[in-house]
């Protein structure tokens, strides 16, 4: 008996472009049905947490692969490094131009 795999979003996009429309709406309704699981179990251990435990909600951390602002600071480094990458390659060309 071999062992279930569960389904990437990879696959959901190699049966969409595959025009395998009927697998690839099962597949996103597992992986749909895939974070909802996670992100209840994620409630229900912080509820646990206030209840069995007198956490405040303000005491318990935010689980890593939920922060809001992580996307935002991404795309800001990303903007950062970017503009640092088009200022050094200014720098050289007004140098030759002086010269």
């Amino acid at each position: 008996m071999s062992e279930y795999e569960a389904p990437t979003i990879e696959d959901l996009i190699a049966k969409s472009t595959e025009k395998d429309f009927v697998s690839s709406d099962k597949i996103f309704a597992e992986l749909m049905q895939n974070r909802i699981d996670a992100a209840l179990d994620q409630e229900k251990i912080r509820m646990a947490g206030q209840i069995y435990n007198g956490l405040e909600p303000e005491e318990m951390e935010a689980p890593a692969e939920y922060d809001e602002d992580q996307g935002e600071l991404d795309l800001e480094d990303e903007e950062e490094q970017i503009e640092m990458e088009l200022e050094s390659e200014e720098e050289p060309e007004m140098e030759s131009e002086e010269t």
